[in-house]
């Protein structure tokens, strides 16, 4: 059950449409230039919002990968910055997401909850 609605979840958010646009969609059509522009110094762009998404969804894929086992301390105002093209962007976004489809339709429920329990009991700092 949690397993479906994870995925309907992650379905709904990257790619299927519903009462609200999916990021896919979103970002269908947008040009690089379109991509960049800010209605003011302070407002993030397309672009910067696009990376900051990136990075987390990347970093907790890592972290469920088992890559990343210690908290690592991050400047939020550093993920809205990255250094690959609009294309390159986006291509690792949908690469990223469609590795957490994979992952969350192959979820183990039961392993799941352990991991879910143990992240509970055991500190953040200690995992």
């Amino acid at each position: 059950m949690t397993k479906d609605i994870l995925l309907e979840q992650h379905n709904a958010c990257f790619d299927e449409n519903g009462w609200f646009v999916s990021l896919k969609s979103a970002v269908d059509g947008v040009t690089a230039e379109q991509a960049a522009w800010k209605p003011a110094a302070d407002v993030s762009s397309i672009r910067e919002n696009a990376a900051h998404i990136l990075f987390w969804i990347d970093r907790w894929l890592r972290r469920h990968r088992g890559e990343l086992n210690k908290p690592e301390d991050v400047e939020n105002d550093s993920t809205f910055l990255n250094g690959d093209s609009w294309d390159e962007l986006l291509a690792k976004l949908d690469t990223v997401m469609l590795e957490w489809r994979d992952r969350l339709g192959s979820l183990d429920e039961a392993a799941h909850h352990r991991v879910e329990l143990r992240q509970q009991l055991v500190p953040a700092v200690a995992v």
